[in-house]
């Protein structure tokens, strides 16, 4: 995982910017940001940039597929519900309009 635009003096695009200091909070982020150090999988994970990080014998496939089989557990309606309402909360404001957005 990097930045690796910041090396060519682009700014980070798709909002990776605001994810990092989202996740990492800002002195963590301005500093993978400011030197577009490249992470690997076990540094992301420990981070907390990465959800799962299948390790040997396992594939990212097989993770990938124990993930689907927990999410199949749920109601029929509940991840596209809840999919479709964590994206629109704001890192600014959190959750406190977000049964609003829910429903658009």
């Amino acid at each position: 995982m990097a930045l690796p635009e910041v090396k060519l003096g682009i700014i980070p695009g798709a909002g990776g910017t605001q994810r990092l200091t989202h996740l990492l909070g800002a002195s963590r982020a301005k500093e993978l940001i400011f030197t577009g150090k490249r992470l690997d999988a076990e540094e992301a994970a420990q981070l907390g940039i990465l959800n799962v990080l299948a390790k040997e014998p396992q594939s990212a496939w097989e993770a990938a597929l124990i993930m689907s089989r927990q999410i199949l557990t749920s109601g029929k309606s509940s991840p596209f519900l809840l999919s479709r309402g964590i994206p629109s909360c704001p890192y600014t404001t959190g959750w406190a309009d977000s049964p609003q957005r829910l429903w658009l």
